[in-house]
């Protein structure tokens, strides 16, 4: 009988070979177990793509709709809490100017016009709150400051007041600035910077989009400015000095600022609206997606009982190996000497 011999350079090679083999053979058995999924998809699926292709591309679409409604609904928790603080600090001020104009007290007058002017800043400054480095009420021109700062409405604005001797001119034209749309030179071009379309919808499944229509050009947002600015004129000196003058104009502030408190309600109801729709998608698309990642799971799903054994049985090859080859590598001509 002939004996085919091999060298022992041949030998370790194979052995390598065959214990590389068993290593990649027990990671993959090891990452089943732990995974419950079959590394080898195409064979779970025995070629049949068609279906899992379906579900992991759906799961990556409820993927996508979770990212836009995260950023939607931050973009929307940030509009309506702004609106809250707004609110908020202009509740009682109204009311409150009404009632000291009424008392006649000129020093509570001048602190009750300097407060106004203190939140006609505040309300500025709150407009321009950025949301993920976008600007919530700039409407599609997010990366612009929706209002130039209160210091230069209020000079634009006495440039409009300048001259005038009476309250019902002073009025007049306060309300005609502030109602002045883009290009006739008035709040739509010196205080508003952003842009005349509000921020597009954005879908947050297959079929609800929701879109943050509150800008600062919006006209309940205006209102409330335009009763506050009233204040500011007063506070800044920006208007004729008469006492009755003043007195007339911070009536009317704090009218404009109760009627505007009450108006700013049907905004934050909108920003709500919203929110609750958002928050809906979410819901309904988790779910779905945790049914589709089920189905998923399931279609390339590891044996547990298979794996474990085969595991098994690749861990006691191993180790078979790893002693043969110890055995081997200690042999030497004299032991059979």
């Amino acid at each position: 009988m002939a004996y085919v011999s091999i060298g022992d350079m041949a030998q370790s090679f194979r052995f390598r070979q065959h214990n590389q083999q068993l290593k990649t053979t027990l990671a993959q058995l090891t990452d089943e177990v732990a995974s419950g999924v079959q590394q080898d998809i195409g064979a779970a699926l025995k070629g049949e793509f068609t279906s899992y292709s379906g579900l992991v591309a759906s799961i990556a679409r409820l993927d996508a709709y979770a990212q836009s409604a995260s950023v939607t609904g931050t973009f929307l928790s940030v509009m309506q809490a702004t609106l809250g603080t707004i609110q908020d600090q202009t509740a009682e001020f109204g009311a409150t100017l009404i009632s000291v104009r009424q008392e006649g007290d000129t020093a509570a007058l001048d602190a009750a016009a300097q407060d106004g002017a203190q939140r006609f800043s505040a309300v500025v400054t709150a407009l321009n709150t950025q949301a993920g480095g976008r600007y919530v009420f700039s409407g599609m021109d997010t990366a612009t400051r929706p209002l130039t700062g209160p210091d230069e409405i209020l000079t634009a604005l006495s440039t409009a007041v300048s001259g005038l001797s009476t309250a019902e001119e002073i009025l007049t034209a306060v309300n005609d600035w502030f109602a002045a749309p883009a290009g006739a030179g008035g709040y739509g071009d010196l205080a508003y910077q952003g842009s005349d379309s509000p921020l597009a919808a954005q879908r947050v499944s297959d079929a609800v989009s929701v879109s943050a229509g509150v800008t600062a050009n919006d006209e309940r947002l205006r209102g409330m400015l335009q009763g506050l600015a009233l204040s500011a004129l007063v506070a800044k000196g920006m208007v004729p000095s008469d006492p009755a003058l003043r007195s007339q104009l911070l009536d009317a502030s704090g009218r404009q600022v109760m009627s505007a408190s009450s108006a700013l309600t049907s905004a934050r109801t909108e920003v709500g609206v919203a929110e609750a729709a958002v928050s809906a998608a979410r819901t309904r698309n988790s779910a779905e997606r945790t049914s589709l990642e089920t189905a998923r799971l399931g279609m390339v799903a590891a044996d547990p009982y298979d794996t474990s054994t085969a595991l098994k049985a690749v861990q006691t090859q191993l180790e078979t190996l790893y002693a043969l080859t110890s055995r081997l590598s200690g042999m030497h001509l004299t032991d059979y000497l």
